[in-house]
């Protein structure tokens, strides 16, 4: 999707140009003959990392995000294989009925959390909301979601759930708390504290 196709980028300028025209473009119709609906969740992306192997992308739900009497934040996230979503983009009745939920979230104004905390622009935020979109309607199982146990005075992190996803699909749960771990600076998880931390003030 970070190649966006001709189609997409035809998009793009036609939302560029009604925001200078002062105009708000109608939301482009959803094909019927797409599987992808829109569900009730918002999943929000916060950066991709892996090895030459596998790359996986990070997403976290900020409808979970809650501060504990601590003053830790705990929140759920999970994680998808970036080749499987990346995939999606090759199934045209899929993508299409993405790249055009994408567009009328732009279109609307609509900037990643993302996109905001790198100063990206409309190109990035546009790839961004269809990996957004892609993990709200589940069209990728997940590598495992984890429930995060964040402590932002200390950048500390520990994980209190992880929910696996088996070869063959179904989930392993490991509900025990793990050992604080200190944020690696320039990582996924130091993204993820620059994006919640500031509920926690």
């Amino acid at each position: 999707m970070a190649n966006l196709s001709v189609q997409c980028c035809l998009t793009l300028a036609l939302i560029s140009a009604n925001a200078l025209a002062g105009n708000t473009p109608a939301p482009p119709a959803v094909s019927k003959a797409a599987d992808i609906v829109q569900p009730d969740k918002d999943w929000k992306f916060f950066g991709p990392a892996g090895s030459t192997k596998k790359t996986l992308d990070f997403f976290y739900l900020p409808s979970t995000l809650k501060v504990m009497q601590d003053g830790t934040i705990q929140v759920w996230t999970k994680e998808l294989d970036d080749a499987a979503v990346r995939k999606i983009d090759r199934h045209i009745q899929q993508h299409q009925v993405i790249l055009n939920q994408a567009a009328a979230k732009i279109a609307q104004y609509y900037h990643p959390p993302f996109a905001d905390m790198g100063n990206l622009g409309v190109k990035d935020a546009m790839w961004i909301t269809e990996f957004e979109i892609i993990a709200d309607n589940e069209a990728v199982a997940p590598d495992s979601k984890v429930l995060l146990d964040i402590d932002c005075a200390n950048q500390q992190y520990r994980y209190l759930t992880i929910v696996a996803t088996k070869k063959n699909g179904d989930p392993e749960t490991t509900d025990q708390a793990g050992a604080w771990v200190h944020v690696v600076p320039e990582s996924v998880t130091e993204n993820l504290t620059r994006l919640v931390c500031p509920s926690a003030q």
